[in-house]
């Protein structure tokens, strides 16, 4: 199972296992089947990551007046980028994740924390980011590597909260017209000025959508016709 880019380092051990002449890849979006296909001839099926969803609350009726971050407080994930869409637009922005000690977080990140606008949460639990998410205007997605799935895009969405991301890695397979918003190039300006519109989409097609396609439920039934496919081949 592919889950993450094709890295350097994962050559060795895909050259040998690609050699096995029974063996059958999966990657947990297409935009990763493609990567490693162009980058490494390796074709896979697509099986999708699911979550619990179950264990994720909405309350479609409830919004509060911030918007939400989290994540790793890394580069790659861009929470800065974050930051700066908030301040463009005028909106509160409520950001939690690990990574407080890093250079990058001190940096890019900590000279921009008030308690009225620009909110650091600390490294929450499950149930705490639920508590926060569930009641935010959208969640902003600003990772700028091309992620092999996003789960928090699946998390926002079982919270019945919108996304708005870069049409990035797999956030375009994902996030729908009625789930969120995609933005053709990283540019903070025209994320910002995307927010105003977040309030026209109906949260319980969110939750609709991480039921439906983002659920556990969904991967395992998927993984299980594959392995079904699999056993009936005559080798």
């Amino acid at each position: 199972s592919l889950h993450t880019p094709a890295f350097p380092e994962l050559q060795i051990a895909l050259d040998c296992i690609e050699k096995e002449p029974n063996t059958c890849f999966t990657s947990v979006s297409r935009s990763l089947k493609n990567s490693y296909l162009k980058k490494e001839g390796i074709n896979s099926k697509v099986i999708y990551n699911g979550i619990r969803v179950d264990r994720w609350s909405y309350d479609i009726g409830c919004t509060k007046d911030y918007y939400f971050w989290y994540g790793r407080l890394c580069k790659e994930k861009a929470p800065d980028m974050a930051i700066k869409i908030a301040k463009l637009a005028g909106v509160k922005l409520l950001l939690a994740g690990p990574g407080k000690e890093t250079e990058y977080f001190q940096n890019n990140i900590a000279p921009h924390i008030d308690q009225d606008t620009i909110v650091f949460l600390g490294h929450l639990s499950q149930n705490e980011i639920n508590k926060h998410l569930k009641y935010a205007q959208a969640l902003l997605f600003t990772s700028v590597w091309e992620e092999p799935y996003g789960l928090t895009i699946a998390e926002s969405l079982a919270c019945g909260t919108p996304v708005v991301s870069w049409s990035l890695g797999a956030a375009p397979e994902i996030i729908t017209e009625k789930t969120g918003f995609l933005i053709d190039e990283i540019d903070v300006n025209a994320m910002a000025r995307i927010l105003p519109e977040v309030p026209k989409l109906d949260r319980r097609d969110c939750r609709h959508r991480a039921e439906t396609f983002c659920s556990i439920n969904t991967m395992v039934d998927a993984y299980e016709n594959l392995y079904k496919s699999i056993l009936s081949l005559k080798i």
